[in-house]
């Protein structure tokens, strides 16, 4: 797949990740509402959830290893591990106190209702989507201290499969330990292939690509769960190829712009479909396709509306600490 770049960003990558926000959103909305008793699970909400969950954050953890490499290659380790704290373990700890904090106010109002005491579940139990941000700090500086400029990241996707729950034979009911398990060979894929690089493939052939792997992650729905690594590596292959697709179709800039801003969309995503849904259940609005359809408006709209405010204020602060503002 041919990297078209803008400046110092990839363009289909950015795309790609605008895929996988997008679908965290909707999955994350869907849930919300089943759970609220406001849509009722059956065989298609089920069916479209199975296949979100086959593989959108398998694909996160992808284009995560897939940019990873040239930061493990550039800084050395105090600065990389400074640099991860910055990024993914200062937002991490922001928005899951900004998440409790919301819900102990809110009381038994949300789906998930949170205490203060509650608080201290975030130094080894993430609450609600943060796991990710925990799962991905580990990743990182594992990754970093073991890659070398000789064997590069084979050392960690090797560790990646023998620590995989398919594989190893011990076990772990932590949520970070079972997290970094499940979804490590994920992001060693993309690490490792950004070192191979990516192979220039035709429109024709991408567009095939994407819609096969695409379908393929549906066969969650009809087969067994073991096969989940299979349908996450279909996932992610037919929604890196649609985003190679758009971007040279010129189709991509809006999924682009939302990939820039994953970060901001991922911490507050969940603050912004559940209140529009306890505003919309409170003047008497029980549609669940109008719920649903205000509610992933507002899970993807409401973040970005919040981050273009902080950056009008000039608020560096309130996705990382670094001073510096390039967008990764």
């Amino acid at each position: 797949m041919e990297e078209k770049s803008n400046g110092k960003r990839i363009e289909w990558l950015d795309a790609a990740k605008g895929i996988a926000i997008a679908l965290v959103v909707v999955g994350h909305t869907m849930r919300g509402l089943v759970h609220a008793r406001i849509m009722d699970s059956n065989p298609t909400v089920d069916a479209i959830d199975c296949w979100i969950y086959a593989f959108h954050m398998p694909l996160f953890f992808f284009l995560s290893g897939r940019l990873v490499v040239r930061s493990a290659e550039q800084y050395p380790t105090p600065n990389f591990i400074f640099d991860r704290v910055a990024t993914i373990a200062y937002p991490y700890f922001v928005w899951s106190i900004i998440t409790i904090l919301i819900k102990a106010i809110l009381g038994p109002i949300p789906t998930t209702p949170r205490t203060l005491e509650d608080l201290r579940l975030i130094l080894d139990r993430p609450i609600e989507q943060f796991w990710f941000l925990y799962a991905l700090f580990v990743l990182t500086v594992a990754f970093k201290l073991l890659y070398s400029n000789t064997l590069k990241s084979w050392p960690f996707l090797i560790v990646a499969i023998a620590i995989h729950p398919a594989a190893a034979i011990f076990s772990s009911d932590n949520p970070v330990v079972i997290s970094v398990r499940s979804f490590a060979i994920y992001f060693a894929a993309g690490a490792v292939i950004k070192s191979v690089h990516f192979i220039n493939v035709g429109s024709g052939l991408a567009g095939i690509v994407a819609a096969a792997g695409l379908a393929g992650a549906a066969g969650c729905v009809f087969l067994p769960s073991n096969m989940g690594p299979i349908f996450a590596a279909t996932g992610i292959l037919g929604a890196c190829s649609l985003a190679v697709l758009l971007t040279r179709l010129n189709a991509s800039s809006g999924l682009q712009y939302l990939g820039r801003y994953s970060l901001e969309i991922f911490v507050a995503h969940t603050i912004a479909s559940a209140g529009t849904r306890v505003a919309l259940s409170h003047v008497g609005i029980a549609a669940p396709f109008f719920h649903l359809t205000i509610g992933i408006a507002a899970g993807l709209l409401g973040p970005l509306f919040l981050a273009q405010l902080f950056q009008r204020c000039n608020f560096r602060y309130a996705y990382s600490f670094r001073f510096a503002g390039v967008r990764r």
